[in-house]
């Protein structure tokens, strides 16, 4: 009985918002509204996941020009063709109304006078493993603005925080959790790591594969009670796809695409994917609500590019003292990501207390 119920809500959120947007609408925005749901009937977000996928591929048999749980109307098959995983590159047009993404970015918990975030890279790890929570608690004990960690899926099914593809000698997506954790059981899970930090410090989360978008989304909502999500994560990856589905199915979430160091000027500028002038229009068909690049991009002409654009910056990976004090001094980046926090939070104090000596 209790499940019938909990079914006929589903169907009568997603018949209102069909008829509100149309089905491709509905479907898309169903999502946005799970963990309203879960806080409603009292189940898991991963059921609602799960419900509007189902949903979804009803749709696409009746509306084939919509990809299943893509459909909606602020998207549409792009003629680029489709990602290596098989799914069709879609193009983002301009939501009708956009928040004003350079004001609304930061949370309350960042002073007015500098937004830049120091992110730990892979937690505090001068002080202990990568990708571990001891260097997560490392972090936080800091006093680290967020922590940047990757988030990889084993064989069956367990996501899991590690950097690399491969783990001794084997791709990780090959193994098992139980032969990941007896070749190195430092590894943590993102359900303990999420546990973990819970209400200490928030997180900057890099998908490095496609395909568990979803179980990533549902693990977050459940760890988090209302009043928390979705400030506390931005989700990032170098993956343009996995940067639209994820935009697609939470739009609350903030988002961002990496970029990768840039290529040096005497190489061809084909070996780069990306130019300056179309980087910043890329990022915004895909939805993204910041841009991640490497360091190397970092320049006056990108910074105004990227300014005139209103798009914000995460900037990775950061250790140079002089290029953290540039960083740290710009409006317009709002993430510095560095393997060396506690001389970063260290250069942000010694700037406000120039700040503040300079307007006594």
């Amino acid at each position: 009985m209790e499940m019938q119920r909990r079914r006929f809500v589903l169907a009568v959120v997603f018949l209102s918002l069909a008829g509100i947007g149309g089905v491709g609408w509905g479907v898309a925005h169903y999502y946005s509204l799970s963990y309203v749901l879960h806080s409603a009937t009292g189940s898991s977000t991963g059921e609602y996941y799960a419900f509007g996928q189902a949903l979804a591929t009803v749709v696409s048999r009746h509306h084939p020009h919509l990809h299943p749980a893509l459909g909606s109307g602020l998207y549409h098959p792009a003629p680029s063709g489709a990602y290596s995983d098989g799914s069709p590159k879609l193009r983002a047009q301009p939501p009708t109304c956009r928040h004003d993404l350079t004001s609304n970015f930061i949370t309350s918990s960042m002073t007015t006078q500098n937004l830049c975030r120091v992110i730990a890279h892979r937690g505090d790890h001068t002080q202990a493993e990568e990708n571990t929570l001891e260097a997560f608690t490392a972090a936080i004990t800091i006093g680290a603005d967020q922590i940047e960690l990757d988030v990889r899926r084993s064989q069956d099914g367990i996501l899991l925080i590690f950097h690399d593809a491969d783990l001794g000698g084997q791709p990780l997506a090959t193994l098992t959790w139980a032969e990941i954790q007896a070749h190195k059981p430092t590894i943590p899970t993102l359900q303990e790591t999420l546990l973990h930090i819970k209400g200490k410090i928030t997180l900057d989360i890099e998908l490095k594969e496609a395909g568990y978008e979803e179980q990533v989304l549902a693990l977050i909502r459940d760890s988090l009670t209302p009043e928390q999500y979705p400030d506390h994560y931005v989700i990032t990856s170098f993956l343009p796809q996995v940067v639209q589905r994820v935009k697609i199915w939470d739009p609350e979430l903030k988002v961002g695409l990496l970029v990768d160091r840039k290529a040096p000027e005497s190489q061809d500028s084909q070996t780069t994917e990306y130019t300056t002038g179309s980087l910043f229009q890329y990022s915004r068909d895909l939805g993204a609500d910041f841009l991640a690049p490497h360091h190397s991009w970092i320049n006056p002409e990108f910074l105004n590019l990227a300014t005139e654009a209103g798009i914000p910056l995460y900037v990775w990976t950061v250790n140079d003292p002089e290029q953290m004090r540039a960083c740290l001094q710009s409006k317009i980046i709002q993430g510095l990501i560095t393997d060396d926090p506690q001389l970063a939070l260290q250069i942000r104090a010694s700037l406000s207390g120039e700040s503040d000596d300079g307007s006594a």
